[in-house]
């Protein structure tokens, strides 16, 4: 029987560990946290209900989320409000397609710079080498990058754009669709209110429950190994977890690649240094009174202001009225970092006077919770270190019999569902699957 260890009980390794658990193997699961679940947790503090973050579902291979795991709960789909905050004003995401609900002076210089794209009506794909900056203005026009997609990204992955790879961030920024470009050229309320052609306009979210419920649907409620993992011996093939040592004859990691490369040792600790990410600093507020007007009913914006230090706020309680009690609301606010997390109580403070001076937030005296907790790393950077080191080292893992999983392990940018069903699909493939399923 085929020895199975999974570092990481995040969603990417309980997937893989329910799927061992169903074909017979031999498996355990290492996760620090008594609790699994990782990031997709939720969290209960004075009637609210948070996420560590905005976490919705969206799926686009599997038809309900009860099809994940073990149904749990109901579910609902929702259809995505989303909006971009841009000088004072809402306008609906995504931001290339409603250029006409724009105040000036963003208006006329993102106008100005999508002509060529109308003109040319083909699609833009990167260049060989080129970096992400270059390849924005070229497809998008330097009016729509100057004013939306450098900031905004620039705040999210604390980078300079150009240190990035176009290519390998292609699929999460797909050339402009000339059509709806021209469409959203037109103000007025027709523009106010389109939605646009983007991957994420509708998403699941449980009906009376946190994102944790997809949680409790992939844990199958055994006892894992509560322990940091402190070294992967590669030649006597041991994780070293606590005081255990687990033996195995398979590997999967869900834990960060840079991780997994350090506790390896030796050699490996080199390429480790060359992957890099940015860091969240998630804030999450429990007000009363009902959302701010500029918010209104959205379930979150996109904020691109560089003189503001958050790039995205969200309202829960928008997406699911059970997640706020009665007469209260719940924001989410997420602000990049790179290197150190920043300190914690001036961050706060800053975010609380950017929140009422953005007009997000009437009154800070009405925050009945505010909890903040540190994401590191959150999103991952495509760069040269990138190119050189990801996709080598994990070859020449996996012909070691360690193989990523999810987000962290693969050192990739996935989606839950991407996650979920690659994480169940790889355990088919290291130790096979005597049944065919």
């Amino acid at each position: 029987m085929t020895r199975l260890v999974i570092l990481g009980g995040g969603v990417a390794g309980l997937s893989a560990w329910r799927r061992a658990l169903a074909l017979g193997c031999d498996v355990a699961l290492v996760e620090r946290c008594l609790r699994t679940g990782g990031l997709t947790r939720s969290i209960r503090v004075g009637g609210f209900v948070f996420d560590y973050t905005g976490h919705f579902l969206h799926l686009a291979r599997t038809p309900h989320p009860g099809h994940l795991g073990a149904a749990r709960g109901s579910w609902r789909k929702v259809a995505r409000r989303a909006g971009c905050l841009v000088a004072g004003r809402v306008i609906p995401a995504p931001f290339q397609y409603h250029l006409g609900a724009l105040p000036e002076p963003a208006r006329s210089a993102c106008v100005d710079g999508v002509q060529d794209l109308l003109a040319r009506g083909a699609p833009v794909v990167p260049e060989p080498g080129e970096d992400l900056l270059s390849f924005f203005v070229r497809a998008f026009g330097a009016g729509v990058t100057d004013w939306f997609l450098r900031p905004y990204n620039e705040k999210l992955l604390a980078t300079d754009l150009r240190s990035l790879n176009a290519a390998r961030l292609n699929r999460f920024f797909p050339a402009p669709d000339p059509a709806a470009v021209r469409a959203g050229l037109v103000s007025g309320p027709g523009a106010a209110q389109g939605t646009g052609a983007t991957y994420n306009a509708t998403f699941w979210y449980p009906e009376d429950d946190g994102i944790g419920q997809l949680v409790d649907q992939l844990d199958p409620g055994l006892p894992h190994v509560p322990a940091e993992v402190t070294a992967v011996d590669l030649q006597r093939c041991v994780v070293l977890a606590g005081t255990r040592e687990l033996p195995w004859d398979r590997l999967i990691s869900t834990i960060p690649l840079p991780e997994l490369l350090r506790a390896c040792g030796g050699p490996w600790r080199g390429p480790a240094d060359a992957l890099t990410a940015s860091g969240v600093v998630a804030f999450q507020l429990g007000v009363s009174g009902s959302p701010a007007p500029l918010l209104g009913d959205r379930h979150w914006l996109y904020v691109p202001d560089p003189d503001l230090a958050f790039f995205r706020v969200g309202c829960y309680s928008n997406v699911s009225a059970c997640l706020a009690p009665r007469g209260c609301h719940s924001l989410y606010v997420e602000v990049g970092f790179s290197g150190a997390p920043p300190a914690p109580g001036p961050l706060a403070d800053r975010v609380l006077t950017e929140l009422v001076r953005a007009g997000l937030l009437a009154d800070p005296g009405k925050v009945e919770v505010l909890l903040q907790h540190v994401i590191q790393p959150a999103y991952v950077r495509f760069d040269a270190g990138w190119d050189a080191t990801a996709p080598a080292v994990l070859d020449r893992l996996a012909a070691l019999g360690v193989h990523g999983a999810g987000r962290w392990g693969r050192w990739d940018y996935l989606g839950m569902e991407d996650v979920i069903l690659e994480a169940s699909s790889l355990v088919e493939r290291v130790i096979g699957d005597p049944e065919g399923a």
